[in-house]
């Protein structure tokens, strides 16, 4: 299982642009965020509780976006818990590969068999070059959870940050917890949002077309 330590300390340290441009669409249509995405599993599975977890400073940015993407999954059929309302997954700092380790296996011990983690990965000015393929091409960080949570750091998601001539750069990444394999990536998706203006518009947006990807790429909804 890719590890689930890398990935919680990252998360903590990087949600924070994610809320100003929060609904990066997957689909890869004209109106929507998605940019490029990647099914790893190929294969699509039932959850029986898949954690949401987004990455920023601000606690009313993380809490509003886990809270919309936990509805629009069991809109879809999907069991999913906002990370901020599991009592002990904020408790202590994720300092170590070990405290991440101790957080995996004790979310997997009260029934949680996957993460959807979000972060902001990067923002430019509008004017300026787009990051290089290599910022965003699913490498060996990304295979193990534990590895992605830790690879980013958090930003603030305050609305100073949503300036004209802006872009933001996301990833949503759905990785699998009962899985004994080292890599248990399932999907990866990277998103580009421009000038952001209303963020509840944008992360309501965002939750729809994340949960959809999701769904249809690898997450079976219960039955």
């Amino acid at each position: 299982m890719k590890r689930l330590k890398s990935l919680l300390l990252t998360l903590k340290n990087h949600f924070p642009l994610f809320l100003a441009m929060s609904v990066f669409g997957f689909y890869g249509c004209s109106s929507g965020y998605l940019t490029k995405s990647k099914n790893y599993s190929n294969v699509k599975r039932e959850y029986k509780n898949i954690v949401v977890i987004a990455k920023s400073k601000s606690e009313i940015s993380r809490r509003s976006f886990e809270d919309r993407l936990v509805a629009q999954l069991y809109e879809k059929g999907v069991d999913a818990t906002a990370s901020y309302n599991i009592p002990y997954f904020d408790a202590k700092p994720l300092q170590s590969e070990g405290d991440i380790m101790n957080l995996k296996e004790r979310l997997v011990g009260d029934g949680y068999d996957g993460a959807v983690i979000t972060h902001m990965v990067d923002s430019q000015q509008f004017v300026t070059q787009t990051p290089s393929s290599a910022v965003y091409y699913p490498g060996p960080r990304y295979r193990r959870f534990g590895a992605y949570y830790s690879y980013y750091p958090a930003y603030n998601w305050n609305s100073t940050y949503v300036d004209t001539g802006m872009q933001y750069f996301f990833e949503s990444a759905l990785y699998s917890l009962d899985n004994s394999d080292a890599d248990n990536l399932q999907w990866v998706g990277q998103f580009k949002i421009v000038d952001p203006v209303d963020i509840d518009k944008t992360i309501e947006k965002y939750s729809i077309e994340l949960a959809g990807l999701l769904t249809e790429n690898s997450v079976q909804a219960q039955e």
